[in-house]
């Protein structure tokens, strides 16, 4: 097993890439309209703490993803991996945004990643 690397949250790097990217381009433009993580106090706790930094090195360390939905994406995986309680009403909101997302049209790469991101989360909140 190799040392770990400094600054790296190791249940965090257990995600897969293709999940982050479901998390980060399925539900956080809709999780963007609907709250203003910026403004939460969670957000503030992880930010003072020097987590978010942690989280962003993880998302921008293979390639560029510094968009805006990925930052939130972030955001959300490091509230839960802290163990931070988010509201219910946002988790209701991300579960119904991804149900919605199933339907006839979708692309069988898009229902997986559906389907893999609910998993994700359902692992995480457990």
């Amino acid at each position: 097993m190799e040392p770990q690397e400094k600054g790296k949250l190791p249940e965090i790097e257990k995600i897969q890439e293709k999940t982050i990217e479901s998390i980060s381009y399925i539900i956080c433009a809709q999780i963007k309209n609907t709250y203003e993580l910026d403004q939460h106090p969670y957000y503030k706790v992880l930010h003072n703490a020097g987590i978010l930094n942690q989280i962003f090195g993880y998302l921008t360390s293979a390639e560029q993803k510094t968009n805006e939905t990925r930052a939130y994406a972030a955001v959300i995986l490091g509230l839960v991996y802290q163990g931070i309680q988010i509201p219910d009403g946002m988790i209701n909101q991300i579960m119904f945004a991804l149900a919605n997302q199933l339907n006839l049209g979708s692309t069988e790469k898009l229902q997986t990643y559906i389907l893999e991101t609910l998993y994700v989360i359902a692992r995480l909140i457990s």
